[in-house]
């Protein structure tokens, strides 16, 4: 029972990953070419063709439990050029790995234990399917938050270039089209989205707007939407980008005390549970020697 329980789940591990690997896989020109040429009835069999409907089928049904409604803002946030049907993808093949991790872990216990129940295999095979794919979950949740705090890091130099390019006389697209050159990180992708965005036709002064409802970083938004509404009123723009630097180092400074604070307060776990009771034994323990010996 164990042998077919495995044979099942390489099977279709192999089927989902030729399927996955095809499918993100562009077509060559040969196989366009011969996808006309060929006859309407010689159509020849793939492993991935048979792949390809259960992949669509797995990562329709997996959106559909988790809600993919903000999944693209999600990504989005991310960084992550995908689509969410990609990252859904993803998932499923993270889910297929936790079962077949949980499959082998299971032989395991068999070659130890000498046999395992069926059901107990099914279960286990369920629970790393399920571990896999909120592992998958639990990573993009991760991603954004780690790149929400570098935007957070590098907003103020990042803010501070713009002030003294606009203070030199650029105007705010020039100021921001040099700062892309200079930077590639997160906030930099953002600028240059937003440059990408206002060279489509929607001017400058909507797409800081979009930027700011966009945003999930308030920091960011807040930068945004003053940009926004110093260039419809004509508001001096240098000494906004200053005050918004400067806040947001205020910001970080009370975060890193208020970070110091906590920090503080975990260090004396140890201390008090582990240090004090060792230095307690070790000025007691000799004088215990010395009266049992006396005793």
């Amino acid at each position: 029972m164990m042998g077919i329980v495995l044979g099942v789940f390489a099977g279709l591990g192999i089927l989902l990953c030729l399927g996955w690997i095809r499918a993100s896989r562009s077509p060559s020109m040969s196989q366009r070419v011969l996808a006309q040429v060929r006859p309407r009835g010689a159509s020849l069999a793939n492993p991935a063709d048979i792949a390809r409907p259960l992949v669509s089928a797995a990562v329709a049904s997996l959106d559909h439990i988790l809600g993919g409604g903000d999944l693209e803002r999600r990504l989005r946030r991310c960084g992550l050029p995908i689509t969410p049907e990609q990252f859904r993808t993803e998932q499923v093949l993270w889910g297929l790995l936790g079962s077949v991790g949980a499959v082998m872990v299971t032989g395991g216990l068999a070659i130890v234990q000498g046999s395992v129940k069926p059901v107990t295999s099914v279960i286990l095979a369920l629970l790393g399917c399920v571990t896999g794919l909120l592992l998958k979950e639990r990573w993009l949740d991760v991603a954004i938050k780690r790149r929400e705090q570098l935007i957070v890091d590098e907003f103020p130099t990042i803010a501070e270039l713009l002030a003294l390019s606009v203070a030199a006389g650029e105007g705010v697209f020039g100021a921001v089209e040099r700062v892309i050159k200079s930077s590639s990180g997160a906030l930099g992708q953002e600028l240059e989205q937003l440059l990408s965005n206002a060279q489509s036709g929607i001017g400058l002064s909507q797409a800081f707007t979009e930027l700011g409802e966009q945003a999930q970083v308030p920091v960011l938004a807040r930068f945004a939407d003053a940009v926004s509404i110093a260039m419809e009123r004509g508001t001096p723009m240098a000494e906004i980008m200053r005050a918004q630097a400067a806040d947001i180092r205020d910001v970080g400074r009370r975060t890193l005390m208020e970070s110091a604070g906590r920090k503080e307060i975990a260090m004396m776990i140890p201390v008090v549970f582990l240090v004090l009771p060792v230095t307690v034994v070790f000025a007691l323990f000799p004088g215990f020697i010395g009266l049992s010996m006396n005793g």
